[in-house]
């Protein structure tokens, strides 16, 4: 799998986090309930000053914990400073040096698929700064049928 190496700004991001491993059984289950919370639930339409461009959402993943391979993670949608709704909280993705990857497909298994195929990269293990990592999907009509970009977060 390829990538690119990218500098980005930094990016505050509103939504509401979980707490998992991939080793959970029940992983999969909770990162899909709080993708399936905030875009069906009306959540993302609450979050203030919300920007679509150049992403629509973001799923993120931080707060690594490599004693028990455990990580936070937090769906959202870029916001503006301003209040923060009921049952969501804020990240601020640092401005850093960045691993993309750009996959096209469905935004479920081809992004699963893309996962896994990062997490085998032993080169790229050795260069990851574990902050905040991140999935980026675009203003979409077709959510089977689209290109995600994913950011691993690695040390300058």
């Amino acid at each position: 799998m390829e990538y690119t190496i990218v500098e980005l700004p930094e990016r505050r991001i509103v939504g509401p986090t979980i707490r998992t491993s991939n080793s959970a059984p029940d992983c999969a289950e909770k990162i899909g309930g709080v993708w399936q919370s905030f875009m069906s639930d009306g959540m993302a339409e609450s979050v203030p000053n919300a920007s679509v461009e150049p992403y629509a959402c973001y799923g993120l993943y931080y707060d690594y914990d490599m004693a028990d391979e455990s990580y936070a993670m937090m769906v959202g949608c870029e916001s503006a400073q301003g209040a923060l709704p009921e049952e969501m909280e804020e990240l601020v993705i640092p401005a850093g040096t960045y691993a993309k990857f750009t996959v096209h497909g469905d935004c479920v298994n081809t992004v699963i698929k893309a996962w896994d195929e990062i997490w085998a990269m032993e080169d790229l293990a050795a260069k990851r700064a574990w902050t905040v990592d991140f999935e980026a999907y675009p203003p979409s009509e077709d959510q089977n049928d689209t290109d995600i970009d994913l950011y691993i977060a690695i040390k300058a």
